[in-house]
């Protein structure tokens, strides 16, 4: 008998959206691979593939095959939201 294969560690699909001056929060995507299931942040395994409204933070993700074998985990760090800066001020006064 074949010993079940470790699956491959989830790979990010297109780019992390990380947050802007406008959205406070980012989002990540993986590539789903077909009888797998994900866990987020060491949660329950689902085969959720998209995650959204991140605090900055790092996250991971683990995937798990039908014979009950773990991936390396994928870490994915979500920035923080930019500064927004302060409204011009009038300097001296107003003609």
């Amino acid at each position: 008998n074949a010993q079940p294969e470790t699956p491959d560690a989830p790979v990010v699909a297109g780019e992390v959206s990380q947050p802007t001056c406008d959205e406070a929060t980012g989002s990540f995507s993986i590539t789903a691979e077909t009888g797998m299931e994900y866990s987020f942040n060491g949660g329950a395994f689902e085969t959720n593939t998209s995650w959204s409204e991140l605090a900055a933070d790092t996250y991971t993700v683990t995937a798990r095959n039908a014979d009950g074998c773990e991936s390396e985990e994928l870490s994915v760090t979500i920035n923080a939201q930019p500064e927004t800066p302060d409204a011009p001020v009038v300097a001296g006064e107003v003609s």
